[in-house]
């Protein structure tokens, strides 16, 4: 299978080139610049959604990681998590969505 930045599967490390010095530079040291310093992401299923926050304070990151139902009173819990949190920024994935009209 041929490899590379066009070929399927292609990796991360094989963009590197394409991108700009500085941050080419930053990934190969390990360094991420800190867009969102409270935020979490989502993955939705049928019954559940697993939420993780990422807070990153003063160099350090922390990650927690819950499960809630979806049923209203579970997203109204998660709602009230996130809000504890103060985060600012939520991502979701959800892979079996079905619109109902």
């Amino acid at each position: 299978m041929p490899r590379g930045a066009n070929a399927p599967g292609a990796r991360f490390v094989e963009f590197i080139d394409k991108v700009p010095t500085l941050a080419a530079q930053l990934w190969r040291e390990g360094v991420m610049e800190v867009i969102h310093s409270r935020c979490a992401g989502l993955d939705v299923h049928k019954e559940t959604v697993v939420a993780c926050v990422r807070l990153a304070s003063d160099g350090k990151v922390t990650r927690d990681i819950r499960t809630f139902e979806t049923t209203t009173s579970g997203l109204l819990l998660l709602l009230a998590w996130l809000t504890e949190m103060g985060c600012t920024q939520v991502a979701m994935e959800a892979t079996g969505f079905t619109y109902m009209s």
